[in-house]
């Protein structure tokens, strides 16, 4: 570990983030699987019995069932950001960081590395989800099915980019989530405002989430790019942090 081991830096981002890691994938489990007996009770249970076929089929239902798991699937991939909350509450860690030869840009690196391993396990959860719930719900896998998983990567990663440079910066996991959390409103107010925009009005009393998904269609690889633009972001950022506390 002292001479720099990558793979030793890749296990203190495990250890740091271990119960976090343990903890949302049994949330996620758990939750999705009260997501996959709602679609199944949806379609041959008690819901069934009691909705009507118009409500039954309403894509506000199926795109709720969609959008909640796949969220839960991809709040794994925030357990980079939860290292570092680890490791603000405890001194030691940062202790150790400034004691040894490891350079900020290592160090980066490696939290990146462990971004992009937890980001495929969300991806790999989140693609499984799908399979599972549109086969209860007697369809397969469309396109907009698909373009959702870069969504909520994008969305929580840069969440926890945000939170990531808040913790860092004010040395305190309240103060800075919560700076984190102002900072990504900040970023995404205007960006959900723009997109409001371009969309039609629905009738009253009414969602309409077809001219919303239909904005997505074609933009998975655009999507798969933001994440992408997200890691090297966070990886330049993050190692101007650590050699900007580490003077």
């Amino acid at each position: 570990m002292m001479n720099g081991s990558f793979k030793g830096l890749l296990f203190r981002e495990y250890v740091l983030s271990r119960k976090a890691t343990v903890s949302n994938l049994i949330m996620s489990a758990l939750f999705n699987t009260i997501l996959v007996m709602a679609a199944a009770s949806l379609r041959f249970g008690n819901l069934a019995a009691v909705l009507e076929d118009a409500l039954k089929n309403d894509n506000m239902v199926l795109f709720a069932l969609h959008s909640y798991g796949l969220f839960c699937c991809s709040v794994i991939g925030m357990n980079s950001c939860d290292a570092t909350t680890n490791e603000v509450k405890n001194k030691a860690w940062l202790m150790f960081r400034k004691s040894s030869p490891i350079s900020p840009v290592r160090l980066s690196l490696a939290k990146t590395a462990y971004a992009v391993m937890t980001l495929a396990l969300s991806a790999v959860c989140s693609f499984v989800f799908l399979l599972i719930i549109n086969a209860i719900s007697g369809s397969v896998i469309s396109r907009e099915d698909l373009n959702l998983i870069p969504l909520f990567l994008l969305m929580v990663q840069l969440m926890a980019l945000c939170m990531n440079i808040g913790q860092e910066l004010l040395k305190s996991r309240d103060n800075g989530s919560m700076a984190g959390m102002g900072i990504l409103a900040a970023i995404l107010i205007p960006v959900i405002t723009n997109l409001k925009k371009k969309l039609p009005p629905a009738e009253p009393g009414k969602i309409n989430l077809a001219p919303a998904l239909t904005l997505l269609d074609g933009k998975a690889p655009l999507l798969w790019c933001g994440v992408l633009v997200i890691l090297v972001v966070q990886t330049v950022v993050m190692a101007l942090i650590y050699k900007r506390r580490d003077k």
